[in-house]
């Protein structure tokens, strides 16, 4: 079997999720114009329920690039072992976003109003939309305490900042 699919295996078996214990706009980062605003996350087994209100101040591009910053911990009582890891870039941000069939398609797919490319100045809400762990459960990511910046840039606008900047810290966890 291969390495890939003995980790979907061993996910599934032992039903293992991601467990979420900050999600919030980067401190650094007060007034981008892209934010959320009273996220709130619920969980139930490997899924989470999420209700959040996505504030727009100004409309965004729609060619985005998302860059994630990964840090991991030794675990979670241990934050002095924190190390910077591995960077993603993810270009076409937008589009990725609308996908079918992701982790976050159900989460997305309950924002009133839809969510589109380009994204419209606006607020833009979901109350109870899913998320399901699972799909980074399966991950290579497990046996760590993970601090993650997701910053979105808007590509082809030179010297810009971010437009949204989000910090998460979770690891994966049995269910």
């Amino acid at each position: 079997m291969s390495k890939e699919l003995e980790q979907i295996s061993n996910a599934l078996k032992f039903e293992k999720t991601i467990k979420v214990y900050r999600f919030l706009n980067c401190t650094e980062y007060r007034h981008l114009p892209t934010h959320f605003e009273g996220v709130r996350f619920v969980p139930v087994r490997r899924m989470y329920y999420i209700s959040a209100k996505l504030v727009v101040t100004r409309n965004i591009r729609p060619n985005l690039k998302l860059i994630l910053k990964f840090e991991r911990c030794k675990s979670r009582e241990h934050l002095d072992s924190c190390e910077p890891y591995q960077d993603i870039n993810i270009k076409s941000a937008c589009q990725r976003t609308l996908s079918k069939f992701k982790a976050w398609s159900a989460f997305v797919e309950k924002m009133e109003p839809s969510l589109g490319c380009p994204l419209l100045k606006g607020t833009y809400s979901c109350q109870n939309g899913t998320f399901d762990g699972i799909a980074l459960a399966v991950l290579p990511i497990e046996g760590w305490y993970w601090k993650v910046r997701a910053f979105v840039y808007e590509e082809g606008v030179k010297n810009s900042g971010p437009i949204m900047c989000v910090y998460v810290e979770g690891e994966i966890v049995n269910v």
